[in-house]
């Protein structure tokens, strides 16, 4: 059974996206072998403006997931009761010029063709926040997804990478219906004055 390594979040702030689309974050894998045990690391580049990054949100869709420590931050993991885990880190700043990561690990469904969906919010010391939930994976500010493969392939770092005849595949690029993590839809993904950065 293959283990897939940690995914890094496609050219921006938030985000496994299924290629390497428009901005974001970037990710090592659009998609991972059923059974495997994952890390998903979430990579901010950036925060609200001028402003700090204090809280990190990210709903998994699943209940056993882990929010692994991140020095200065408290991990947090709760599952709902829609069984996802809610995972969040506080009590910690990340300045709005650095970059930060935020690992979640968890083992991979084994439901191949299953799309996975890590809707995230990046809360900040102004009180604003960056709302990667976008269901459309071209967007500025796209949730981070994957692709369940069968449990013999190789982990797919990008959607070339995924084979044509692969269960889902068509997936990492479908335009989605999601809500906030939080239980709300907020006003918008971006707030006024605040640009997306992007990743070497």
């Amino acid at each position: 059974m293959a283990t897939a390594a940690a995914a890094a979040v496609s050219v921006v702030s938030f985000t496994v996206a299924a290629g390497r689309v428009s901005a974001h974050t970037e990710s090592d894998f659009a998609a991972v072998p059923a059974g495997s045990k994952t890390t998903l690391t979430l990579r901010p580049t950036h925060g609200c403006g001028e402003s700090p990054t204090v809280e990190v949100r990210i709903r998994a869709p699943f209940e056993d997931a882990i929010a692994e420590r991140v020095e200065g931050w408290t991990e947090h993991a709760e599952p709902d009761d829609e069984g996802n885990t809610i995972v969040s880190w506080t009590g910690g700043e990340l300045p709005p010029d650095e970059a930060g990561a935020f690992p979640i690990t968890f083992r991979v469904p084994d439901e191949v063709g299953e799309l996975l969906v890590f809707p995230a919010i990046q809360h900040c010391a102004n009180d604003e926040e960056l709302a990667w939930i976008d269901g459309d994976p071209e967007s500025e500010y796209p949730a981070p997804r994957i692709l369940v493969l069968d449990a013999d392939a190789e982990p797919a770092a990008s959607l070339e990478d995924v084979a044509e005849d692969a269960p889902g595949r068509d997936q990492l690029t479908a335009i989605l219906d999601l809500d906030n993590p939080d239980g709300s839809v907020p006003d918008g993904s971006v707030p006024d004055g605040s640009v997306p950065a992007t990743t070497g």
